[in-house]
């Protein structure tokens, strides 16, 4: 919510969310971003990849 943006709550959740899935064993975690939260994943150690696609249902 705009009032909160840029306070860091997103990237602690995303951080803390990477570390639990790790420790449960996870090898890749992948989200799926609006662009403007791009270089928020980035800086949390994400990278783009164009290797992801996705088929809509009819």
């Amino acid at each position: 919510m705009p009032p909160h943006r840029g306070r860091g709550i997103g990237s602690a959740l995303v951080d803390t969310a990477t570390q639990h899935a790790t420790r449960l064993g996870a090898i890749r975690v992948t989200v799926h971003s609006a662009r403007r939260a791009v270089p928020v994943y980035e800086r949390l150690g994400f990278a783009s990849s164009r290797q992801l696609l996705q088929r809509p249902s009819d």
